[in-house]
């Protein structure tokens, strides 16, 4: 796959949406249903793009930032509520949202669930658009943290009754969610800054253990007043372990290894 591919084809989000919304899903009209942008946290699987939004929303200033844009949580939401289209649905999330007292909505996007909402013209129901792109610097062990959930199902340090085997090593298997996380941290860098709009790139390795300058330049790219804004203490825990120091330790050592071993025998890059 090309990196260029999480920008220009489809994912299975965005063909589960519109097969159950039965292609309704453009918003056709020119002007705006609200009157602040929508902020769209940026995120790969496992970079940190919970703990950074539980933050913001912690201000109590911005709403959402959840992954409210998988399709099995959109058509199970719309269904009950029978909403026909997708912009309605859309818009119905934002009120509902913003009842009880934040300014802002945002969402939590992949690169390719943001090239969804420019196709589908959902962004143009704002009055601009603003990026947080959150990024582990640390990409080993994002793909092994990756791994692990996959195996075990535990994606949050909330989950419960994630009460499957341990965890196998899988050297290929990290090796796949290194690519992918390359390619996407690449595709979500290109469509930014191809739109040209507001956006602020945010480290995990760094805001963890300071979020509030973080929090703060947020907000300010959304023309908050930041005095007085705090930062509460997150409501998810670290979950990596022993488990993952391990695998992270086996992976760098089979690298080497299998580097040493290697050559053009192997094949050409």
């Amino acid at each position: 796959m090309r990196t260029t591919d999480f920008l220009i084809k489809g994912n299975v989000h965005e063909t589960g949406i519109a097969n159950h919304f039965q292609g309704r899903t453009q918003y056709r009209v020119d002007t705006p249903l609200f009157q602040t942008p929508l902020t769209v946290l940026l995120f790969t699987n496992r970079c940190g793009s919970n703990l950074f939004g539980d933050y913001l929303r912690g201000t109590g200033r911005i709403a959402g930032l959840t992954e409210s844009l998988n399709h099995q949580e959109v058509v199970r939401r719309a269904t009950a509520s029978g909403i026909a289209n997708y912009p309605d649905y859309f818009a119905s999330q934002v009120s509902e949202a913003l009842q009880d007292g934040p300014t802002h909505y945002g969402v939590k996007a992949s690169a390719g669930q943001l090239a969804m909402l420019q196709r589908w013209n959902i962004t143009g129901m704002f009055n601009g658009l603003v990026v947080l792109r959150v990024v582990r610097e640390n990409l080993l062990a994002q793909a092994v943290s990756m791994l692990i959930a996959s195996q075990t199902g535990k994606w949050a340090s909330f989950v419960t009754g994630a009460d499957k085997a341990p965890p196998e090593y899988d050297f290929d298997g990290i090796v796949k969610w290194l690519n992918r996380f390359n390619q996407e941290n690449g595709a979500g860098q290109l469509l930014t800054a191809s739109l040209g709009v507001p956006h602020l790139t945010v480290t995990y390795e760094v805001f963890r253990d300071d979020p509030l300058p973080w929090v703060q330049s947020a907000l300010r790219l959304l023309g908050q007043d930041v005095d007085g804004v705090t930062v509460a203490p997150p409501s998810l825990s670290k979950q990596a372990d022993a488990t993952n120091h391990a695998f992270r330790e086996r992976f760098r050592a089979d690298l080497v290894e299998r580097m040493r071993d290697g050559g053009p025998e192997l094949g050409l890059i």
